[in-house]
């Protein structure tokens, strides 16, 4: 399964294959008419899709402020060998340069996403996304749960892509979270792809119970 930001013509090349299956959430438009978003892709069974915006204290894009993006989180039941399994996707906010309050920001769409996901009856959880973290401690409320877990972490950094294109300046802004009480994680790494300015998050899991 993956994950990410897609227009039109990157919707056409991800589904043209096995993970034809797909949820597309726009959050803004180009001026040709091609819309921007996030999506979740897979070649299992999906049903019940739905997007949510995250918290933004601040007023949303208008033509002359086109640059700061709605962020959203979204949510696709996918059923992989008769396991549903709720899969959540995000793309926090990025105004850390223009706005001294980004990771406070960030922050707080991530406990949005984080309570979210606790009122959820679906016990297999996965949440992926760019996160666009300051350091580790901006997963906190996910590293100090005792439901959830990171498959990327301070004693195990899988990079998400390297700061300048320099290989010794790994960033890890990326991860998959998942319900540790429900999913044991076998396998995190990445993988080079041309359809993304970042290393591919990938991680294996199989079902506890």
């Amino acid at each position: 399964d993956g994950s990410g930001r897609a227009g039109d013509k990157m919707i056409s090349t991800l589904t043209s294959g096995a993970m034809k299956n797909y949820f597309f959430a726009p959050t803004m438009s180009y001026f040709f008419g091609e819309d921007y978003g996030i999506m979740t892709t897979t070649r299992h069974e999906m049903t019940s899709s739905f997007s949510l915006f995250l918290p933004f204290p601040y007023e949303h894009p208008t033509l002359s402020n086109a640059l700061i993006e709605p962020r959203v989180v979204t949510r696709t039941l996918i059923t992989i060998d008769g396991v549903q399994v709720a899969a959540y996707n995000t793309h926090l906010d990025y105004t850390g340069k223009t706005m001294p309050d980004g990771t406070l920001l960030r922050r707080a769409q991530m406990q949005f996403v984080y309570e979210l996901m606790l009122t959820d009856p679906c016990p297999y959880q996965i949440l992926t996304g760019d996160f666009n973290v300051g350091g580790w401690d901006d997963f906190s409320v996910f590293m100090s749960s005792d439901k959830y877990a990171l498959s990327s972490t301070p004693e195990n950094p899988v990079a998400s892509c390297f700061a300048d294109g320099d290989k010794n300046k790994p960033v890890y802004i990326d991860n998959i979270i998942y319900s540790k009480d429900s999913l044991q994680l076998i396998q995190a790494f990445n993988t080079e792809s041309d359809l993304s300015d970042h290393l591919m998050l990938t991680a294996k899991f199989k079902t506890k119970n």
